[in-house]
């Protein structure tokens, strides 16, 4: 047998293991059924070239296995597929030349270096992709499509790729245009729509127009901090040994990168010599108790501030006022906080559009909005909510509670016009069921109105 096509039944559970047996097979096709799971000894399928899996319910692909097969196109789209897809260890994927993971819950491609030197096709939309490996070996690439996920920076190597024609970043989290865009002689279409963007009026230009300004850019970057390890002299230590002071550089698009570098402070004199004023300042992976005071000399130019991943908790990370007065994109994920309070009462911030709280301890999202009248994409997800205020929803964009104890879903919701994506799987509650937050948006918020109506029409 070559070719297998058994798709669109009504098959559950796990593919069975004795699909070994079919040496020869070259094309399976099992898209539309509902499995759960692929055994270890698909492995043995060597011929194996085209595997659909798409429309299932499979949460991980083992894909230490399927490296063993020929495979030149993997379609994994609308499944349960979440955190990282490809474990660590698994090298290279020689031969794949079209790989569609389209709506999952998919947050880290590869946990390691992975190499796909035949990839042409990378189909990755409706995710929570926040982070790639290096590309620079994909060198076949054509497409990249990465619409509605995470991503706050480029892939390492994306711009080098001589072959990329698409490249589709709507509704991301990219507040600036990285200048190596300029580079990318092959590119034709390149979409932006949907990203926080400082820099608006470039989202108007033609193609060839961003381009050329963004290469203009380019440029060696500027040393901000302290003197020269090149032009200045260095200090001497107690026994005449040179030592020589870190120069910390600013990246293009104005980004002071203070990231993963074991800090539990940012003191003030750390940032007195920086000239010109950051645009963003991204500390994150570090020790930081609290959000430092010092950005606030910054406060006429900072548009951006990441401080995930730190040691910020409890309702004791902001204890004195702080004012940002041009944030539009603060994320503080993967802390321990437990409470926003701190936010409504000591940030200034009226041009906040988003904020990003996943993975804290945070009980009660009351005030947000009022506090933060410009906050249309707010990210909480992996929390301790325990419902959906309304009136601090009513005007955003994109809303991701998923994860958290939410008991209902207020029926109020439904009128919130201004919703284009709402996340809210992993809650408790019964209504609606999984089946409707399958389909998406619209068809939760169709429920929430529904549900509203009936409850008005009771009461009359």
């Amino acid at each position: 047998m070559v070719d297998l096509k058994i798709g669109k039944n009504a098959i559950e559970g796990d593919l069975t293991p004795l699909i070994e047996n079919l040496t020869k097979l070259e094309v399976l096709e099992l898209q539309e059924n509902k499995f759960t799971s692929l055994p270890d000894s698909i492995e043995y399928l060597t011929r194996l070239r085209n595997l659909d899996l798409s429309n299932n319910r499979l949460t991980e692909v083992p894909f230490r296995r399927l490296k063993e097969c020929s495979l030149s196109e993997l379609n994994l789209s609308h499944n349960g597929i979440r955190g990282t897809l490809i474990e660590s260890g698994v090298g290279e994927l020689r031969s794949l030349q079209l790989l569609d993971i389209r709506s999952n819950r998919i947050s880290i491609l590869s946990e390691g270096s992975v190499s796909m030197p035949a990839l042409k096709n990378l189909l990755a939309s409706n995710n929570e992709l926040s982070s790639f490996p290096a590309m620079d070996d994909w060198a076949e690439l054509l497409t990249f499509i990465v619409e509605h996920n995470r991503m706050e920076e480029l892939p390492k190597g994306l711009t080098s790729l001589p072959k990329l024609r698409v490249l589709d970043l709507t509704a991301n989290n990219f507040s600036s245009f990285d200048p190596t865009l300029g580079t990318m002689d092959s590119l034709e279409v390149l979409k932006l729509d949907g990203n926080p963007f400082r820099e608006k009026n470039l989202l108007g230009m033609s193609l060839v127009d961003l381009k050329r300004t963004l290469k203009g850019r380019l440029a060696p970057p500027a040393i901000i901090l302290t003197d020269s390890t090149i032009d200045a002299p260095s200090a001497e230590d107690e026994e005449g040994e040179e030592v020589k002071e870190e120069v910390i550089e600013l990246r293009p698009g104005g980004v002071l990168d203070l990231s993963k570098r074991e800090m539990d402070s940012i003191p003030r004199d750390l940032l007195e010599c920086i000239t010109p004023a950051p645009l963003s300042v991204e500390a994150h992976h570090n020790l930081l108790l609290a959000i430092p005071q010092s950005i606030e000399m910054f406060t006429a130019s900072l548009t951006t501030v990441n401080l995930s991943h730190n040691k910020l908790s409890g309702d004791s990370y902001l204890p004195k006022k702080i004012s940002l007065r041009w944030l539009t994109t603060l994320s503080i994920a993967n802390n321990s906080i437990t409470s926003i309070k701190p936010l409504l009462d000591n940030l200034d911030a009226p041009r906040l559009e988003q904020l990003d709280l996943a993975t804290n301890k945070i009980k009660d999202i009351t005030g947000l909005r009022p506090t933060f009248p410009q906050l249309t994409r707010f990210y909480a997800r992996d929390n301790m909510i325990e419902e959906i205020p309304v009136e601090t929803v009513d005007g955003m964009k994109v809303l991701d509670l998923a994860g958290n104890s939410i008991a209902a879903l207020p029926p109020k919701l439904g009128l919130v016009t201004t919703l284009r994506e709402l996340r809210v799987e992993g809650n408790c509650f019964r209504v609606p069921r999984w089946q409707v937050l399958e389909k998406g948006t619209e068809s939760v918020l169709l429920v929430s109105v529904c549900h509203y109506s009936w409850i008005l029409e009771y009461t009359n």
